[in-house]
Parts: C-alpha cells; sequence; structure tokens
C-alpha cells in the first residue's frame, strides 16, 4: 500500500468514526464497530471511481443500520411468558438455519409452528415452494439480502426475486382463503 493511499484510507477511517458517533450506541455496537464496518464495505467495492463523502455517509448509515438489525434479531431469540417473565433463550441460528432451543435442534421454520402463529398463515407457508418459503421466513425473521443468499447459497438477484414472488404468491393465497 503506497504511502498516499494509507493516509487517504486513514482520513476516510477518522471521517466514518466522526459520522459513526452520531449513532452512537447500538445494543453491543460502538460507533468504531459501525465505522469499521463501513470501511470493510470501502474495501469490498467495486468501481473505479473513488470513494466519495456522501458515499462514506451513506455507508455509514447502512452499516448503522445493519447493526441495529443484528440487535433486533438478537433480541428476538428471547421469549417471554404470558405474565411477562423471561422464558427460554436460543442460541443464533448457524449457516444451515439450525436453532437449539430447550436441548433440542431443529430448523428455525420448526419453532414458528409452536408460536402463535394463525393457522392461516401456517396454511399459506405449506402452500409455497420450499425456495420461496424459506426467503420468506429468513426475511421476516430479520436477515437482510446478503445474509439470505448467504444461507441459500444463491445469489442476491434470486433471493430479491424469490421474495418477490413468495411475497405475490402469499397475498394470492390469502385472498382465496380470506
Amino acid at each position: 500500500m503506497s504511502m498516499h493511499a494509507k493516509e487517504e484510507f486513514e482520513t476516510m477511517f477518522r471521517l466514518a468514526r466522526r459520522m459513526a458517533r452520531r449513532y452512537g450506541h447500538i445494543g453491543t455496537f460502538e460507533p468504531d464497530d459501525v465505522a469499521h464496518n463501513a470501511l470493510v464495505k470501502l474495501l469490498a467495492r467495486t468501481g473505479s471511481r473513488p470513494p466519495t463523502v456522501g458515499w462514506l455517509y451513506k455507508t455509514v448509515r447502512s452499516a448503522a443500520s445493519d447493526a441495529a438489525r443484528a440487535v433486533a434479531r438478537e433480541r428476538a431469540y428471547v421469549s417471554t411468558n404470558i405474565d411477562g417473565s423471561p422464558g427460554c433463550v436460543c442460541e443464533h441460528a448457524d449457516q444451515f438455519g439450525m436453532v437449539y432451543m430447550n436441548g433440542r435442534a431443529g430448523t428455525a421454520t420448526d419453532f414458528d409452528h409452536e408460536s402463535d402463529v394463525p393457522p392461516q398463515l401456517l396454511q399459506v407457508l405449506e402452500q409455497l415452494a420450499e425456495p420461496l418459503k424459506e426467503v420468506l421466513v429468513l426475511y421476516s425473521s430479520g436477515c437482510n439480502y446478503v445474509e439470505i443468499a448467504r444461507v441459500t447459497g444463491a445469489k442476491i438477484g434470486t433471493v430479491r426475486s424469490r421474495l418477490h414472488y413468495a411475497r405475490k404468491r402469499a397475498k394470492e393465497l390469502l385472498q382465496i382463503a380470506g
């Protein structure tokens, strides 16, 4: 890395840290974590045009949103009992969608049946093709397109397409059932 490139990168990092401080602490994420994640996106960026301050601002904002979604997903794994007391806690799902809860393993969709999901919605999910059901369940559980693509092994464009068709088909099935 040349001296000029190193100085430019350090300048971008200082600027990203300053921008990330606006968002404060997001759960366990500190502003430096948000700035770091934004710069990882900067390094993974393709294209010949150099990044601008506006691009960096949008990337920091996106990294802060990603951190907030990750914190929200972590909270979703803690259930509460009817009286409001803490219930069971399950671990994060692994890359294959396996969740470990109360000492037994199963897919993330197995646990959806145990919750208070309306029977009509369960029937709709059962009627969807497996790839459509998979992306719809992952998206509704808080995963973003990149995470869904990583779990399913599909490209991001394919994930977007499947999610579009899953929503469309689910709406049709709900109208027929209703």
